[in-house]
């Protein structure tokens, strides 16, 4: 692992303590550092405000940090934080209107985490915004329908109905929405009620969510860590891994938590990643495919690298997504890509 990614994971934190500091400033006193690497993997993955958080107190008095660079972070973190505000205003007015019409909805994803998980005073936020209604779509009236769809275009939010595309990877998975939904908790956002996922629940979506960003998406393995972080003492394990196997998504979660522990790390135990269903024979293939890439990868390039094939690149993280998926998901994701490029012809 290069310099620049070990840094950018030890950044990868609310929580910076002086250990994390202090490695950091060792990393920064022995290696050349890429400034413009730091500055643009951040970006690229999503983490750029609290990378830059996090910098500065490792350099207070900005000796390694160059003033360009310095700069553009703050340029880049004042642009979020006035999305961020937009954001949240076309979000709470999304909300008023979806409960004027008696329409329950879920908040899920980054932009939940942005409300449950993550400190506000920083600027780290999702900039997408997903929703997900508790109806079907032929239960809205064709006028009140036209009015709601412009209205979340308008705010930049992305929305299913019942149940999300993401979270199931597009029917991928046989994920239990149902269920979801009678285990999902109340909550307001600026006044307004809505709905998001238990613990566990959220956090199987968030380790689905790291497969689809093929795992080594820096604000993915964060999201998920601070996620532990946040509700490691309230968290059924027992009842994760029950869902895990209800959804058929346990190579899934054992990937995406084994890639956590590694990089940015957690304080889930080892034994308790283990308990995870998977067989003997899918966690090898799983472990050697993470430190493979681990090893000989980079967070700069990944992962936007490899043959493009069908307008996929072919790359070991892409392996490593379809090393967690059962055949016949497998199938499915294929069917789907051969559905859509047909599409295209």
């Amino acid at each position: 692992m290069i310099a620049e990614d070990h840094l950018l994971f030890l950044c990868a934190r609310q929580s910076f303590e002086e250990s994390h500091r202090s490695r950091a400033v060792e990393l920064l006193s022995q290696n050349p550092i890429s400034w413009e690497r730091i500055f643009t993997t951040a970006q690229q993955h999503g983490l750029a405000p609290l990378v830059y958080w996090n910098l500065q107190k490792v350099d207070p008095q900005n000796r390694y940090l160059p003033p360009e660079i310095d700069l553009q972070f703050k340029r880049y973190c004042y642009r979020l934080f006035f999305l961020k505000e937009n954001r949240e205003e076309g979000l709470r007015n999304a909300l008023a209107f979806l409960n004027s019409r008696h329409i329950p909805t879920m908040l899920i994803k980054g932009a939940a985490l942005d409300i449950l998980v993550y400190d506000q005073t920083l600027a780290t936020f999702s900039q997408d915004i997903d929703l997900i209604l508790q109806c079907t779509r032929q239960a809205i009236p064709a006028h009140t329908f036209s009015t709601l769809a412009k209205q979340l275009r308008d705010a930049g939010i992305e929305y299913d109905f019942y149940q999300h595309h993401d979270v199931n990877i597009n029917g991928a998975l046989p994920v239990d929405f149902d269920r979801i939904w009678r285990d999902s908790v109340a909550y307001q956002f600026q006044g307004e009620p809505v709905q998001v996922m238990c613990s566990e629940d959220l956090l199987l979506s968030l380790c689905i969510n790291s497969c689809r960003k093929r795992f080594f998406r820096l604000k993915s393995l964060c999201d998920i860590a601070e996620t532990l972080q946040k509700y490691h003492d309230t968290t059924n394990w027992e009842l994760l891994n029950q869902k895990a196997r209800d959804y058929d998504c346990a190579g899934i979660i054992y990937a995406a938590l084994r890639i956590v522990k590694l990089t940015v790390g957690c304080i889930l135990p080892d034994s308790l990643i283990d308990q995870i269903q998977v067989s003997r024979a899918r966690k090898a293939v799983i472990d050697q495919l993470i430190h493979s890439i681990y090893n000989h990868s980079t967070l700069a390039q990944y992962p936007y690298s490899g043959q493009v094939f069908w307008g996929r690149q072919l790359h070991f993280s892409l392996l490593l997504s379809y090393a967690t998926y059962r055949g016949y998901q497998i199938r499915r994701k294929f069917g789907e890509v051969f559905i859509h490029k047909t599409e295209q012809l």
